[in-house]
């Protein structure tokens, strides 16, 4: 499943009369409607990112990048999507950040859902996520609060990451993981971040099975590893943005983690949405487990309704 897309120029009429594509063109196929209750788009992002253009050259106004957002959401079928500021992951003040989601999405909330991001190493996180309650209504239900423990460079069993964790479990916030954010090995040079080790995120779930985790991002190999490490009880989700293979692998998590663990989401703006539709799609799935994987997952994961 193509991740990028690429412009085609389709030739018709006289040179063409079949209106036959040339070998060297390329169409994206049309991504199936989903089912009633559509999709919850539980892993995506608005904003830019510094090695490459991935909302077109140049970059549309913020105000435009939403309303281009709700514009896809609409063709695709996604009702809600979970979004954090792009730009936070690289920032080093999640405040800034945090404000910027704010600002772009509050008067768009019945159809995003604020996923404000969280650096647990950086002097003043606990009073960060007071401000998300106080300013930004950030409650369970109404938001989450994110990681990226790989961007930011802290271990995962951090005394600091531990303080954080303790803040957001009392306040019962999900918290949502970035595993990936693309395939490590097109990183820039300036930007390289090793993929996750399973066993250590798995022991960072097991340790805190009360809290709500959504692990975002992770390719299938990730995360059936990391998957088949949990504890039962473990209030876990896994998004399937990045989940591209191997044949029938949506099916395959279904019967190694279970059908209950996994989330539908896009990894927006680093992929096609299509690609994550079309997959579920290929799934073929009982109406009641698509069901669960397009939105329903997404009430106990993240409040969603």
């Amino acid at each position: 499943m193509t991740t990028h897309a690429t412009d085609a120029t389709h030739t018709t009429g006289a040179a063409n009369p079949a209106g036959v594509l040339p070998w060297s063109s390329a169409r994206i196929p049309r991504a199936p409607q989903p089912g009633p209750g559509g999709l919850v788009d539980a892993n995506s992002f608005l904003g830019e990112w510094p090695a490459r253009r991935l909302n077109g050259s140049p970059p549309p106004a913020r105000d435009a990048l939403v309303a281009q957002r709700l514009r896809l959401m609409d063709k695709l079928g996604i009702r809600r999507a979970a979004v954090a500021i792009l730009d936070g992951v690289l920032l080093k003040d999640a405040h800034v950040a945090n404000a910027e989601l704010h600002l772009l999405i509050h008067d768009h909330l019945a159809r995003f859902f604020p996923v404000y991001t969280l650096n647990p190493t950086f002097p003043d996180s606990a009073e960060q996520v007071a401000r998300c309650r106080l300013d930004y209504g950030l409650a369970p239900g109404t938001g989450a609060v994110r990681l990226h423990s790989g961007f930011q460079r802290y271990a995962l069993d951090d005394a600091r990451l531990a303080a954080a964790l303790r803040q957001l479990r009392r306040l019962d916030l999900p918290v949502v993981v970035t595993l990936q954010l693309e395939d490590s090995r097109i990183h820039h040079p300036a930007i390289q971040v090793p993929n996750p080790e399973p066993a250590v995120v798995a022991d960072l779930v097991n340790r805190w099975p009360d809290v709500r985790w959504i692990l975002a991002g992770g390719r299938y190999r990730e995360v059936e590893a990391i998957g088949t490490r949990l504890w039962r009880d473990a209030r876990v989700w896994f998004d399937i943005a990045r989940v591209q293979g191997p044949m029938d692998c949506i099916r395959s998590l279904r019967e190694t983690i279970g059908v209950h663990r996994l989330l539908f989401g896009t990894n927006l703006p680093f992929i096609l949405a299509e690609s994550p539709v079309m997959e579920l799609g290929d799934a073929r799935l009982s109406e009641a487990e698509d069901a669960d994987v397009r939105y329903r997952n997404a009430t106990a994961a993240l409040g969603i309704t």
